[in-house]
């Protein structure tokens, strides 16, 4: 027996324990509300949906596939095509509305390592909640105040990293000290770990001046801040820039208060046009820096603005629209050459109107939703292009095969275990 032959042996078992288990116990029924929030828990837990529960497709089916393999999940009538949208799969975990085989349950259970007498234990216990850092309050980090590693910080602001898709922890102390980690917590020690400082606070900052005055070394300095040798070096050398700052700006603008009175009593005929163009620099460098004192120093005759559509944006947004969709539709038949994914800035560039797809978009309702419909992300990009090229390689050879398939197809590693079911059934297809 090879070890595909034994690792579906190990899942037929599993099914045929746990079909035993249920059969043979009275349970109460869970519903399957509580039954969709267990499995989503258990989906977040594995980094495939994020922290509100948005289950993210293109990284879950691939290795939902993968990790029972095509045959076994042929058999079972339960494989699930990567570009369908409504599979079993996605009925059992978006908002239940229909009922499911209870093998197909069981398979999703083997698939998140669980059981049911798990499920039913958890869900019966009131255990669905899933918080990436824990429950609040939180400790405050900052070595140097007197409630250091005291649970005093009551929010956590949670956000997800754009590389790994994980979910991203700030936490602010009422002192202003700022930090941020990378999650899920695995362990409790996990509350009183740092990733990254993003603002120290006055009481850090004021304890950094104080030991600076002191005859100390600068990794004892470190060490008492809590922080890198080179965070001290740095902030030390900030805020001595800073402080040289503060003074030259305040120097410059009294010498430029000077100016502008001076200016003022000399051409007392003069409008503000005509005094601001006398000395425009000094006019600028008042208005952007010393703007109230300056609006006090001048007489600003206030005139009614009325404001002006000059762009009939419904009209120019049905234009755009249809632009956008032949220029999409051109991109994904192009006969020869280089394969192009279908993205905004490439629309854009092709229509000359990049700034109004990027910055106007919000008042071009139509061509959003027509993007929304024509983007290709990166997955069915690629799965375009290898259909392309599994093609274009069957006109040049009786075979296709599939080193050459991925070679044409300019996949990388990474990529590769994502397609190869789709790789495969080219594969068979050309045959």
């Amino acid at each position: 027996m090879d070890l595909k032959q034994l690792q579906s042996f190990e899942i037929l078992k599993y099914s045929s324990e746990q079909t035993y288990l249920l059969l043979n116990n009275n349970f109460s029924p869970l519903g399957l509300d509580k039954i969709n929030r267990f499995y989503i828990m258990k989906l977040q837990r594995m980094g495939l949906a994020n922290h509100l529960g948005r289950v993210r497709w293109t990284d879950l089916v691939p290795r939902f596939n993968h990790f029972f393999g095509k045959v076994l999940l042929m058999k079972l009538q339960s494989y699930i095509e990567p570009l369908q949208e409504a599979t079993w799969l996605h009925k059992l975990l978006r908002k239940p509305r229909v009922a499911c085989y209870p093998l197909r349950h069981l398979l999703l259970l083997k698939f998140l390592d669980e059981t049911f007498e798990n499920m039913d234990y958890e869900i019966s216990g009131g255990k669905l909640s899933f918080g990436p850092f824990g429950k609040g309050p939180w400790p405050c980090l900052n070595k140097v105040a007197n409630h250091y590693k005291e649970s005093i910080i009551l929010s956590c602001e949670i956000t997800r990293c754009s590389k790994t898709g994980q979910p991203i922890g700030t936490f602010e102390c009422s002192y202003g000290f700022v930090y941020a980690r990378k999650g899920p917590d695995l362990t409790n020690d996990d509350r009183f770990r740092i990733g990254r400082v993003k603002n120290f606070g006055a009481e850090w900052n004021g304890k950094l001046q104080m030991i600076s005055q002191q005859n100390i070394s600068l990794r004892e300095m470190a060490r008492q801040l809590g922080c890198d040798p080179k965070t001290v070096v740095s902030n030390l050398s900030s805020k001595s820039n800073e402080n040289i700052a503060i003074i030259n700006q305040e120097q410059k603008k009294r010498r430029y208060r000077e100016i502008w009175i001076k200016l003022i009593r000399e051409n007392r005929q003069l409008s503000v046009s005509e005094l601001r163009n006398q000395n425009q620099a000094v006019y600028n460098w008042l208005y952007r820096y010393d703007r109230t004192w300056l609006l006090a120093h001048v007489l600003v005759k206030k005139k009614g603005i009325i404001k002006r559509e000059r762009v009939n944006w419904k009209e120019r947004d049905h234009q755009l629209s249809k632009e956008v969709q032949i220029v999409a539709d051109d991109i994904v038949n192009v006969n020869s050459g280089k394969l192009i994914r279908v993205t905004k800035r490439e629309i854009g560039r092709r229509l000359d109107k990049l700034p109004l797809l990027f910055n106007m978009l919000h008042r071009l309702p139509e061509s959003a939703k027509q993007l929304d419909i024509v983007l290709e992300s990166v997955e069915e990009f690629q799965t375009r292009r290898i259909k392309i090229k599994a093609a274009e390689l069957k006109k040049k050879n009786s075979v296709v095969k599939r080193w050459k398939l991925i070679r044409a197809s300019g996949l990388k590693k990474k990529f590769i275990e994502t397609h190869c079911d789709q790789i495969d059934n080219l594969i068979e297809h050309f045959a």
